[in-house]
């Protein structure tokens, strides 16, 4: 697979991410059942395929900077109530 690929289906299924597995699940559903031909089915499948094979396979980094982009709300509270919740 190629980068191209990777943003061609993105476009196809109309995706902007960040998305999750069940989202691009969601999203895929829904535009099946737009489609208006069996060439278009075809192209949203294989669109499908490149990008939930990407997100399977995709190494996920587990850092702590990337658990606080994924729960803002952890990080509002670490900095204003961080010292009193550690007690």
């Amino acid at each position: 697979m190629k980068y191209e690929d990777l943003i061609e289906a993105l476009k196809k299924l109309n995706i902007t991410p960040p998305i999750t597995i069940k989202e691009l699940k969601e999203r895929y559903r829904k535009r099946i059942k737009e489609a208006k031909n069996d060439e278009e089915i075809m192209e949203m499948n294989r669109s499908y395929k490149v990008l939930i094979d990407f997100m399977e396979n995709y190494p996920f980094r587990i850092s702590r900077e990337e658990f606080l982009l994924s729960y803002p709300e952890e990080r509002l509270m670490e900095r204003f109530f961080g010292e009193i919740r550690k007690r």
